[in-house]
């Protein structure tokens, strides 16, 4: 009788921690899905931080997300419901596939190409003669000479 209640005890502890892990695991599942998806009310923020009063996309697509991970839909199957559903801006982060590689790509190229571009600028610019305008004529070495001559007895320099 005592040895029944121990495995009796033992399996409802098990079948409890089964039902606890479970249940954490569709809540992990929702809490990652739903931080890769943004509201669509137009706050710009993650689906599960959207904090609008009144949001009408808010328990709709909660909704949506957790109907999906009860059935057992996988994750990739989920975003692409939303991305069918809400279109491509519905995801946090652009795919890494076709053109949006441009996004992941333009920030590391933007530096350098920047930076690449002002050093040419300025190496052009060292490089290009300076201008004379034809109207000013060219002073000669004694002119400038008695014109600083001048200049130091009128400053007392």
């Amino acid at each position: 009788m005592r040895i029944q209640r121990v495995q009796l005890r033992l399996i409802a502890a098990v079948f409890t921690g089964l039902l606890l892990f479970l249940g954490a695991g569709d809540n992990g599942r929702v809490d990652r899905i739903g931080h890769q998806v943004i509201c669509m009310c137009g706050c710009n923020q993650v689906l599960l931080e959207c904090n609008h009063l009144g949001c009408p996309y808010l328990s709709r697509m909660k909704q949506e997300l957790t109907a999906a991970v009860e059935r057992g839909d996988s994750d990739s199957a989920i975003t692409q419901f939303f991305v069918q559903t809400y279109g491509t801006l519905v995801l946090a982060a652009p795919t890494n596939r076709g053109f949006n590689r441009v996004a992941w790509l333009m920030p590391y190229l933007a530096l350098p190409v920047g930076i690449t571009l002002v050093v040419l600028i300025v190496w052009i610019w060292r490089k290009r003669p300076i201008r004379v305008h034809a109207s000013v004529p060219a002073a000669r070495k004694e002119e400038l000479a008695h014109f600083r001559e001048q200049a130091r007895k009128e400053t007392g320099i």
